[in-house]
């Protein structure tokens, strides 16, 4: 081979090693994406009990 073919090759090679990191990239993002997204599953709320509940504002007055 003369330095002509080894250089394109060496192109080649770069491209498809940038093509492969970026891909790689790629699916990790959207990996890490939908675990965030799992993760925002909608739950049943809670059930409260109590014989007394004081709904108090910002100044400290009862309002329910």
């Amino acid at each position: 081979m003369n330095e002509l073919s080894l250089d394109t090759l060496k192109q080649r090679l770069e491209r498809l090693e940038q093509g492969i990191w970026k891909c790689l990239s790629i699916i990790f993002l959207l990996t890490i994406g939908s675990v965030v997204l799992m993760g925002q599953v909608l739950r049943k709320p809670a059930v409260i009990e109590a014989e007394k509940f004081v709904l108090r504002d910002g100044s400290g007055n009862m309002r329910a």
